[in-house]
């Protein structure tokens, strides 16, 4: 396993819509118990592999870009961007008005992705059967 580099600053443009703070509601309510992601100040910060060395990427919006800052490679980015944030996923067109609504009152939402299918299952399991705190510390523990 390789050290940490210093960390690199860069942008990514993103496209309309998309909102980071919409797509990230996931990792707010495990509000800093996730050994994988934070949210905090309006900001992602999350940590996973980069081929054979753990990386990390903090990102902010302004409008259409995302101001990255971390240690991922930066000719990573977009595939990060489209892999974790699901940047280049719209949602839908629902005919049932309640969730249309729903989608409609948040059009720059995305599906975040955390982590492997495996982490996922792992996480839906542990979450039906706990509280979301609990849930939280258990997936942490896991990791």
């Amino acid at each position: 396993m390789q050290h940490e580099q210093s960390p690199k600053r860069r942008t990514l443009v993103v496209p309309a819509p998309f909102s980071l703070t919409v797509t990230c509601g996931p990792v707010h309510w495990t509000t800093g118990r996730s050994p994988r992601h934070r949210w905090h100040d309006g900001a992602l910060t999350w940590i996973g592999w980069e081929g054979d060395r753990i990386a990390w990427r903090t990102a902010r919006q302004t409008g259409d870009v995302l101001d990255i800052t971390g240690t991922g490679s930066p000719d990573l980015d977009a595939e990060w961007g489209r892999c974790v944030l699901g940047s280049a996923i719209a949602l839908p067109l629902y005919d049932d008005p309640v969730i249309a609504e729903i989608a409609r009152r948040h059009p720059g939402l995305h599906p975040y992705c955390d982590g492997s299918v495996f982490e996922g299952i792992v996480t839906a399991i542990v979450g039906q059967s706990i509280s979301v705190a609990a849930a939280a510390v258990t997936q942490a523990k896991l990791a």
